[in-house]
């Protein structure tokens, strides 16, 4: 039932140890077995290691439940090319210390416009900063450019009004309105 809850593949896995720490959560040491790996530079395999090197990925997998992963995995080093390597993690992507199944959590918390990001990383017990950067690194984001003629005028919203100008930006050639959210695209893919 571990294995499933983690999503770690049987094979992987040499030893599975379960505690609690002073935060009462619920935490898993997970070393990895020992196995043949190809070099990342030449692509010779190898089998000797030099040392171990352990990972700490925050997990959710069940709701109210949140997990620590302890990763032990071995590092590698090619006799060819003497590149050292680590074994890749099971539950996350290279250099990531949130777990595939938090992210895939997070987005789909997001999916309710009624979720906030603060709301959203107090229910993972991640920062806001953490959700919001998860959010912008997995959101599906259609290609925006922008014309080689950009149309900008102000127009001026009135004596009473609380902020006095508006800004409108127009493609020139299209005869279309950018709005804020072709802005925010533009300004996150570049």
């Amino acid at each position: 039932f571990i294995r499933d809850l983690l999503g770690i593949n049987n094979a992987e896995i040499d030893s599975l140890t379960k505690f609690e720490n002073e935060n009462d959560m619920v935490c898993f040491e997970v070393r990895l077995k020992k196995v043949i790996h190809a070099c990342p530079t030449c692509g010779v395999n190898t089998f000797n290691t030099n040392g171990t090197q352990t990972s700490k990925v925050k997990h959710a997998g069940v709701t109210d439940l949140n997990i620590i992963i302890y990763i032990v995995k071995y590092r590698f080093i090619c006799q060819t090319c003497s590149t050292t390597f680590s074994q890749p993690s099971p539950t996350s992507t290279t250099r990531k210390r949130v777990s595939n199944q938090l992210i895939r959590r997070i987005m789909k918390l997001a999916l309710n416009e009624r979720n906030t990001f603060r709301s959203i990383g107090n229910e993972v017990n991640l920062s806001t900063t953490a959700v919001i950067n998860i959010f912008v690194e997995h959101v599906p984001r259609p290609k925006v450019s922008l014309s080689t003629i950009l149309s900008i005028d102000e127009i001026y919203l009135g004596k009473k009004s609380r902020k006095k100008y508006a800004v409108i930006l127009m493609d020139f050639k299209t005869k279309k309105i950018i709005d804020d959210a072709d802005l925010i695209m533009l300004v996150f893919d570049n």
